[in-house]
């Protein structure tokens, strides 16, 4: 297992930032200074109403095509259902949130939480002649392909809750998709975003351009809680052909 270390674009990094619990009240903000190292930014924008009462809950999250805001005004919304099997793909499913408190003392500090895990899957098909175009299909318990985070605090005015915000709200487990997926003298490595959370029974259908079915066992009987922000190896060869 790996940890990813993600680094700000100046160029086309933008960040949603939004004020108290009202999900309307946000603006777009860019980086305006990056530190010798990349991982910290300023940001500078500005948001329609401006806040003014000391620790009110602000909170943000890097946007981009991928990350959704849910019509509702109170999540955002990750589809991982589609994905292209490159590292570049995976990153771009990345949700970074953020939360703070507004203070007239300063700026404010925002620190960016993954919300996102990643497989790095390699993929051996028994067969070192093989040369082929595959879809796999990603499935197992908790393998989430839409999951939506809570955006606001939606206990804000009942004291006896806790913040909820940047929680999970809701969870669709149909599985992830991967189209046109290259096997080279029999193997692929493909890279997969996931919400971070216990999965099992987790299983691999890769169907070649022929329409030949390979199966692969993933996690192999065991329960696993999938970290914010890492990268899982795993090497698997198929477990059974089964052909059309």
């Amino acid at each position: 297992m790996d940890k990813v270390t993600a680094k700000w674009d100046a160029t086309n990094d933008k960040v949603v930032v939004y004020g108290g619990n009202d999900y309307q009240n946000c603006g777009d903000f860019k980086v305006s200074k990056l530190s010798a190292d990349g991982k910290t930014a300023t940001l500078t924008g500005k948001i329609p109403t401006a806040v003014t009462e000391e620790g009110t809950p602000m909170y943000a999250y890097v946007s981009n095509a991928k990350i959704k805001k849910v019509t509702d005004g109170k999540h955002l919304e990750v589809d991982y259902s589609n994905q292209e099997g490159t590292f570049e793909d995976a990153m771009a499913h990345t949700l970074f949130w953020a939360k703070t408190t507004y203070t007239t003392k300063g700026d404010m500090q925002f620190k960016f939480l993954y919300k996102t895990t990643y497989l790095k899957l390699t993929l051996d098909f028994g067969d070192a002649t093989l040369n082929s175009t595959a879809s796999l299909l990603l499935n197992g318990t908790k393998i989430s392909s839409l999951s939506r985070i809570n955006a606001i605090d939606n206990n804000a005015n009942d004291p006896n809750k806790s913040d909820n915000s940047g929680g999970t709200n809701a969870i669709e487990s149909k599985g992830v998709t991967i189209e046109n997926v290259e096997v080279a003298n029999g193997k692929s490595v493909v890279y997969v975003a996931l919400y971070p959370q216990k999965v099992k029974d987790v299983t691999l259908v890769a169907t070649l351009a022929d329409g030949t079915k390979y199966n692969f066992d993933i996690s192999k009987g065991k329960e696993a809680m999938l970290g914010i922000g890492a990268i899982y190896h795993i090497t698997r060869t198929c477990v059974k052909e089964v052909k059309q």
